[in-house]
């Protein structure tokens, strides 16, 4: 299928032909290691974690698994982003240029980039773009992002090879809101995802509603590709619906101090559709797969004896959760849950 996708690419300038021509035969765009961040912004500092072998941020699993040359994927639909590479483009291979000076509205990009190739595409058909437009509807993206699920007309998606901080890196930047991109794109050309990253979203990173959800349009998306194709790995902020939902693994980091700042790592269990059945499925009970605290659920706990509360604490303080996290979790008085906590250590469950 990647044949196919590189058939399907159109290089908007003709002075871009040969270097596409190139780029086919070094089969970028073909690497099997591929990380995809939504509403990416130009976050280069984020993605280049998974470029430094001794950080000790990236847990060894993650790391021992994308070993090898990989694709970073960065998606963003706002018109500025998109203004922004244009712009870039039309300037990357100016003595002067520095990428700093007002490219880009969403702020600086820290450490020094160097960008050595651009080749922006078109992948869509003037009848493919009005169709896929017209299927989405309104409410698919924000209008105070872009006025489309596609943001431009030629502009779809756009080759970049950096040097960042000595380091080689190829992306691939898509200007198209999120399931839109994974169902025409990602799905289409049989992409498979090794680590999907959700930080810092702004505007609920399209669909109209939250993206970090189970519930949510994209995760509904993502559970459609087939199992080898979904992440086993996410990178997500801290705090989120993932976190509080998904009965994940928690990898590399058990102190509160690191989930309280820059996000958690998260390693799927089983395949997508067991969890996503899970979180569908009525009965409150249902933890095997997915943890969800509903606003129905908080007032079942409590009403519920305090035994049946204490365990529910038990479970959250094995996860790693600190006493004052659990009681804003828990929608609970923190004297409440420091109670419980003293009674768990008496062994008087």
């Amino acid at each position: 299928m990647k044949e196919e996708f590189y058939k399907s690419l159109e290089p908007i300038f003709n002075e871009d032909d040969n270097d596409f021509k190139e780029l086919q035969k070094r089969e970028i765009l073909s690497r099997e290691q591929v990380i995809w961040y939504g509403a990416s912004r130009f976050d280069i500092e984020t993605l280049s974690l998974f470029e430094r072998s001794s950080n000790r941020i990236v847990p060894k699993e993650i790391k021992d698994e994308l070993k090898g040359e990989k694709l970073y994927i960065m998606s963003d639909y706002s018109k500025s982003f998109l203004n922004g590479m244009k712009k870039i483009y039309d300037d990357f291979d100016k003595d002067n240029f520095n990428i700093n000076n007002g490219y880009l509205t969403y702020g600086q990009v820290s450490g020094n980039i160097n960008i050595l190739e651009m080749i922006p595409f078109s992948i869509f058909s003037s009848n493919e773009l009005e169709s896929i437009r017209n299927e989405k509807g309104k409410l698919s993206y924000h209008s105070s992002a872009t006025d489309s699920v596609i943001t431009d007309d030629k502009w779809h998606l756009c080759y970049m090879h950096i040097e960042y901080e000595n380091k080689d890196m190829h992306l691939l930047l898509s200007f198209m809101e999120n399931v839109v991109f994974l169902n025409n794109i990602l799905d289409k050309f049989n992409f498979g995802i090794k680590l999907k990253i959700l930080r810092n979203v702004i505007g609920k990173c399209g669909s109209w509603e939250d993206a970090y959800s189970p519930k949510s349009f994209l995760f509904r998306a993502i559970n459609t590709l087939p199992v080898k194709n979904q992440p086993k790995y996410w990178f997500v902020d801290n705090g989120t619906d993932f976190v509080k939902q998904l009965n994940w693994q928690i990898l590399g980091y058990k102190d509160e101090s690191y989930l309280n700042g820059n996000g958690v790592f998260l390693k799927s269990i089983n395949d997508y559709t067991d969890v996503f059945k899970a979180f569908e499925t009525p009965n409150i009970n249902n933890y095997k797969y997915i943890n969800f605290e509903s606003n129905t659920y908080y007032k079942k706990l409590s009403q519920q004896p305090p035994e049946h509360r204490r365990k529910r604490v038990q479970e959250l303080l094995n996860r790693g959760l600190s006493q004052v996290k659990i009681a804003e979790y828990l929608h609970i008085p923190e004297k409440t849950i420091f109670n419980d906590v003293r009674l768990i250590k008496e062994n008087r469950l």
